[in-house]
């Protein structure tokens, strides 16, 4: 179609009569640019009555086939040689201030007529000029007929100048699809083909009926990168220009020669490195290169699992709140200082020096906080009640114990008293000293029965309930296959000799959204693509994450009269899912190393004098099984 429609313009040129002159006028009056940052890179020039020249910038709004010439009244007027007037399609004058009136003539064109000015001495000025289009095929061509030309350029973008000449061109046409067509009357022409990534082509090409289609192919001039680095994600500049993070594609090109490549990732130390580009147009495939860590990784360790563990940099900011096992990525430029806290305790503190831990992984520990006791003494009416604190039995009146400095609740129970509750403040080295009133429950007669005493070493008063009590503990899991931890908790209702219920929960805490996107994440069969973890075509050696959890509920039974173990049977729900890293960096889920499902439990309890019990059992989610064993308390 594109053909067709340049044969019928090509139709109607054969009609257009010969014309005169070319029409060009001034669109514009001489206008006074201040400052113009072009022409401050040129020297000056002067009058002979040494008078510093205005300069005077004509632009054309379509090229011009011959050698513009200024025209002026009143001073003298130097104009700089052909060549250096003309720049980038504007022409420059060099004019006295003393001049009155401009006038602007070309060969083959009306001139402009006269225009007044008023010019200051070393200032700029820009002029508009008005030329009709098509200047060279009137002048030149009229009657003689239009010739089609069509070229076919390799790569499809790039930019096609056309003219008598180098110096004297016609246009220029940037061109997207690879085409390029025009009509011109019958002559040589001058022709060049640019991109920026490949060789000019230039060709004095003859113009006549008949003539053939001109294939034109670039020679490249540039290279494609393939980039990587280790760790990715890193930003990657090239010559000080961002080509975005690694790993980069190798359709970033660059020219022929020296280059310069700049990585930078926080938490890494700047890496540079030096290519050179041949120029053939190849994928180049930049060696790669290992970011330095600038950080440490270091593990929190406390004896006292209650303790919150603070990390401060040298300015006293907190970086970091946690517990004993946390990890910590520092800064290995800092020095650090790790202080143990807990209410009721002296803090204790070690410090870290930032490059004794950097590009390691260090376990770093620090005593726990010390207690600060005063004494407790308490008697009631009646005697041994049993005394609570903050909820935790301690022992019955007469007490006396130490107790931690600090807000405390106390209760006093007696059987057929009504419970009493009550707040103390214990002070460091001081001793507290109360006395108690107990007042009995309405409706209970008074009796003569001896008061029972309870064991001094006994921590737990004997129940008056139902055989049946509540028990809780943790519950880990262990996977086998996957090498991974699971924690949770079992509850339940439960007695040595008697059967009750329990429920259990554990999951290793992965949250999938930290590194898994459902909606865009992909998903396979592994076994399909015959890879593993240690394949380094698809995958990073090593890098995978499970997400796990279960839950599960059923019935305790106890086996033996003589014995106090029970065996747990239960069913629930759970899942198993495995996700894999990528060389670029996301994680794909693997469906064929994963389950999800029906979840059964079948393990033993053993019961310790109906104050502690530890389980041990197996879990398992379609065909996936875990280890799972336990600790807690009867209540």
């Amino acid at each position: 179609m594109k053909r067709i429609l340049l044969t019928l313009i090509c139709s109607m040129f054969w009609l257009i009569p010969a014309m005169g002159q070319i029409k060009m006028t001034l669109s514009s009056k001489a206008e006074l640019i201040p400052d113009d940052a072009d022409a401050a890179s040129y020297y000056r020039m002067t009058d002979i009555n040494d008078n510093v020249c205005a300069i005077i910038k004509v632009v054309p709004d379509n090229p011009l086939s011959g050698q513009l010439v200024l025209n002026t009244k009143g001073g003298m007027v130097p104009v700089k040689s052909d060549e250096q007037a003309r720049k980038n399609g504007e022409w420059w004058f060099w004019v006295s201030p003393t001049v009155t009136n401009i006038m602007f003539t070309c060969d083959g064109y009306t001139s402009t007529g006269w225009i007044g000015v008023s010019l200051k001495q070393g200032s700029v000025y820009t002029v508009g000029l008005s030329v009709e289009s098509k200047v060279k095929i009137v002048k030149e061509f009229t009657g003689s007929g239009l010739v089609p030309v069509h070229l076919t350029v390799s790569p499809s973008d790039a930019l096609v100048t056309y003219g008598e000449s180098e110096d004297r061109t016609i246009n220029s046409v940037r061109i997207t699809d690879g085409y390029f067509d025009t009509f011109l009357a019958a002559g040589t022409y001058y022709f060049r083909v640019d991109n920026k990534y490949y060789k000019s082509y230039t060709a004095n090409v003859k113009v006549d009926r008949g003539m053939e289609e001109i294939h034109v192919i670039l020679e490249p001039i540039y290279n494609s990168l393939a980039i990587l680095s280790e760790p990715s994600g890193a930003e990657v500049l090239l010559d000080g220009e961002s080509l975005g993070v690694t790993p980069v594609s190798p359709n970033v090109k660059v020219l022929k020669g020296e280059h310069t490549l700049q990585y930078k990732k926080s938490d890494y130390y700047i890496a540079r490195q030096t290519i050179v580009a041949n120029g053939d147009g190849s994928v180049i495939s930049v060696p790669l290169i290992k970011l330095d860590p600038q950080f440490g990784t270091i593990v929190l360790a406390c004896e006292d699992k209650q303790a919150t563990l603070i990390i401060t940099d040298p300015s006293g900011k907190v970086m970091f709140r946690g517990k004993n096992g946390d990890e910590v990525k520092l800064n290995s430029k800092l020095d650090y200082r790790v202080e143990s806290s807990r209410t009721s305790h002296i803090s204790q503190s070690v410090g870290i020096i930032g490059s004794t831990i950097e590009g390691k992984r260090q376990t770093v520990r620090v005593e726990p906080p010390l207690p600060i006791y005063g004494e407790l003494q308490l008697s009631s009416i009646p005697s041994r009640a049993e005394v609570y604190i903050d909820g935790v039995y301690s022992g019955t009146t007469l007490f006396g114990d130490r107790v931690l400095v600090g807000l405390h609740e106390v209760e006093l129970r007696a059987d057929g008293y009504i419970p009493q509750s009550f707040t103390v403040v214990i002070k460091e080295g001081q001793i507290l000293s109360l006395e108690k009133k107990l007042t009995k429950m309405p409706g209970k007669p008074s009796t003569n029965k001896t008061t029972k005493v309870v064991p001094k070493e006994q921590k737990k008063p004997i129940s008056t309930g139902s055989k049946l009590g509540a028990i809780g503990g943790v519950s880990i899991g262990y996977v086998p296959y996957f090498s991974r931890w699971s924690f949770g908790a079992m509850l339940g209702i439960a007695e040595e000799s008697e059967v009750g219920l329990y429920a259990k929960f554990r999951s290793n805490f992965v949250i999938e959204s930290s590194f898994y996107d459902k909606h865009k994440g992909e998903s396979f069969d592994s076994s399909e693509e015959n890879v593993n973890f240690s394949n380094p075509v698809f995958f990073e050696s090593g890098k995978n994450i499970q997400k796990h959890w279960v839950l599960t509920a059923g019935g305790v039974f106890p086996l033996f009269d003589f014995f106090p173990l029970s065996v747990y049977v239960g069913v629930g729900y759970g899942a198993m899912k495995n996700y894999w890293k990528k060389l670029e960096g996301d994680y794909v889920y693997i469906t064929n190393l994963s389950r999800r499902g029906i979840s059964a439990d079948l393990g033993f309890i053993l019961f310790f004098e109906d104050m502690a019990y530890m389980n041990i059992g197996v879990t398992t989610t379609r065909g996936y099984a875990d280890i799972d064993f336990g600790v807690g308390f009867c209540f």
